[in-house]
């Protein structure tokens, strides 16, 4: 996500990423937000969809071009997001940027000790081990 921000973000923009607890403290939050173009009305029901791509261009070193890629980044980041337990969502503000929102869950490792947090334990955020090759082929066949 953000990757796509800085792709959709002209010269000049800014693209923010936050994390904070959520709820009771079993959660974090991480926003990704970015003055960029924005994501149409019509486009932002569909944009986690499997090959969806919007109707948006990007922007490099050499201005605006056609946007790269076969529209599978976000439905991909939704797979890997729920596959840990998390959620997905996006807004935008037409023509003034976008923010994507990923709630996920927390979990305390006390099994590690040495290196961790002060109580001996680590905080990791999904407990899960959802990774490339698979992720992908699950996306795949479910959509």
């Amino acid at each position: 996500m953000v990757e796509n921000a800085i792709k959709y973000t002209a010269e000049g923009g800014r693209v923010t990423l936050r994390a904070r607890p959520e709820g009771d403290g079993g959660r974090v939050a991480i926003e990704v937000e970015d003055t960029g173009q924005g994501i149409s009305a019509e486009d932002l029901p569909h944009i986690f969809e499997r090959f969806y791509r919007g109707r948006t261009k990007a922007y490099d070193d050499s201005g605006e071009q056609e946007v790269p890629g076969i529209g599978l980044g976000l439905h991909l980041a939704r797979v890997l997001v729920e596959g840990m337990g998390g959620s997905i969502e996006a807004s935008s503000r037409g023509g003034r940027g976008s923010t994507f929102t990923l709630l996920l869950p927390i979990w305390r490792d006390e099994t590690r000790g040495e290196g961790g947090d002060r109580d001996g334990g680590s905080i990791n955020a999904a407990a899960e081990d959802v990774t490339g090759g698979e992720a992908k082929r699950e996306a795949l066949r479910n959509g």
